[in-house]
């Protein structure tokens, strides 16, 4: 894994990501986050939250700044435990708008380029009525997606772009973090 320490949705995703892969395998994870720059411990602390890993401050007992070079810390004074904050989200048709905007590239020309993925998504959208057209049902269909849409660009993980009667969508920065790509 290479991580660019100026990037911090980038240095966000990998860590993210890592902390998954890592709770998966079965281990409880806990990063120190008393060194590296600010960019890499704020997207440490902030995958921290997201993924419900356990951020920790190392405290030294002394530092030592030799000339022309860095500040050392020497030893342990105390290890700070970081309260977890959850991180909500977008709400579960979010993330699965957001998961299927990312594996088409993060972005479509038209809304409604993601009606046919999100059906092969169970649940995303309202059951079919029984007496109701199929004419009906995909207008249903679109309204709810619409709205779904309309949530994600409030809460700042989509850009919308409206070009004559069609609406593109895009990931923000944020919303590439939620999708997973």
């Amino acid at each position: 894994m290479v991580i660019d320490i100026f990037d911090f949705y980038g240095s966000t995703r990998e860590l993210s990501d890592l902390f998954v892969r890592l709770r998966n395998e079965g281990y409880r994870v806990y990063v120190n986050l008393s060194t590296g720059n600010r960019i890499i411990t704020s997207a440490a602390l902030l995958s921290c939250f997201m993924t419900g890993s356990h951020p920790y401050y190392v405290r030294p007992e002394r530092y030592s700044i030799p000339s022309n070079q860095e500040v050392l810390s020497i030893g342990v004074s105390s290890v700070v435990e970081i309260p977890s904050v959850r991180i909500i989200g977008p709400n579960p048709h979010g993330q699965e708008l957001l998961r299927t905007l990312g594996t088409m590239g993060g972005m479509v020309r038209h809304e409604s380029a993601l009606v046919q993925p999100l059906e092969r998504v169970r649940g995303f959208f309202p059951e079919k009525k029984d007496a109701e057209s199929k004419r009906a049902y995909l207008a249903r269909k679109r309204a709810h997606l619409s709205r779904v849409i309309k949530s994600l660009e409030n809460e700042g993980y989509v850009h919308l772009s409206k070009k004559g009667r069609f609406v593109g969508v895009s990931l923000t920065d944020s919303g590439r973090l939620y999708s997973g790509t």
